[in-house]
């Protein structure tokens, strides 16, 4: 084209950029950085939940934090740090609570069942304080930094499904070897999961900043440059 710059309609060498194989799915875009024949959509983790019209989702959530991603993965598969971190989230039953890892495929789940206890403030609103439940926080981690939680409690001996039941994504993506990204979402359903979704995911804005946060960097200065393992 005689607009072309060069002259000659030859795009210049050093104006080549890499291309990278890019899915977008279920609220997220996922890119490939490996060998690009090796990309295989297949494999990118299942976050349907967040595309379905059965549940009321809030999400964008983010924050970025100056540790190794996989510290924060730890945290998240750690369901009893609620108790010790989240006074608005956990009470001293989540200390002894009944918990299961298991592997399922390319998955591990490690779920926390905690039954016959009080209502913690999370889900006072829903279910009161005045009876006991049931309550269950269970994991799903996709290796190497995807997870999804399922979170609720019902009147103790009833089913899930008589609860308040929610779920969670937990997304992490490297920056460097001591910071990354964190994107987390928050889904509901039931009466009232408009509002408390809203509610709920604002919550998470706040104590993952001001709780969650300091802590895994805390724990990335006493560790320095030491290897995760």
């Amino acid at each position: 084209s005689d607009l072309n710059p060069t002259g000659s309609g030859v795009v210049p060498k050093a104006a080549r950029v890499r291309a990278f194989p890019v899915i977008e799915r279920d609220q997220f875009v996922w890119i490939w950085m490996g060998e690009p024949d090796r990309a295989d959509p297949a494999l990118v983790p299942d976050f349907s939940l967040l595309s379905s019209p059965d549940w009321t989702h809030a999400t964008g959530g983010y924050l970025q934090g100056d540790c190794h991603y996989e510290l924060f993965t730890d945290n998240l598969l750690d369901l009893s740090h609620v108790n010790f971190l989240h006074p608005l989230f956990g009470d001293e039953s989540m200390t002894h609570g009944q918990q299961k890892v298991s592997e399922r495929g390319r998955t591990v789940q490690c779920d926390l069942w905690i039954p016959n206890t009080d209502v913690p403030g999370y889900l006072q609103p829903a279910l009161g304080n005045d009876i006991k439940i049931d309550q269950w926080l269970d994991m799903t981690w996709t290796a190497a930094s995807n997870l999804m939680l399922s979170f609720g409690g019902t009147p103790t001996g009833r089913t899930r499904d008589e609860g308040t039941w929610g779920w969670a994504a937990h997304v992490l993506t490297p920056e460097t070897a001591r910071s990354s990204h964190y994107f987390f979402s928050m889904s509901l359903r039931g009466p009232g999961a408009a509002e408390a979704v809203k509610q709920g995911h604002e919550t998470q804005k706040r104590v993952f900043a001001t709780e969650d946060k300091p802590m895994v960097q805390a724990c990335q200065d006493m560790m320095g440059d030491a290897d995760f393992w």
